[in-house]
């Protein structure tokens, strides 16, 4: 077997066999869109409809928060913030809550 084919894979074997592929093809289960904006002075996770409507502002504070993605069940949203002063990764439930249960 040509040694590319078999490293590929083991590569795709070993994210299955952990999960990861699943939670990389499974869509959110919600309709809402998150995204970051800057309209506020400094970056801001929001929540939108598709259609634009209903947009709020889910994390008002002074750090800089970014790269939100949804969880699968679309229950969390994960991004990026300096807010204690080091860029680390939070988790927050979708109406903007910090999650203390993830």
């Amino acid at each position: 077997m040509n040694t590319k084919i078999f490293t590929l894979f083991c590569c795709i074997n070993l994210l299955w066999s952990n999960g990861v592929v699943s939670v990389i093809a499974e869509a959110p289960k919600t309709s809402k869109i998150v995204f970051t904006s800057t309209r506020d002075g400094d970056a801001e996770i929001y929540i939108m409809n598709p259609d634009g409507t209903q947009q709020k502002n889910l994390t008002l504070n002074g750090a800089r928060d970014g790269s939100p993605v949804w969880s699968p069940t679309g229950e969390h949203i994960a991004f990026h913030s300096d807010r204690h002063g080091i860029r680390d990764i939070y988790v927050m439930d979708a109406d903007g809550k910090m999650c203390g249960r993830c």
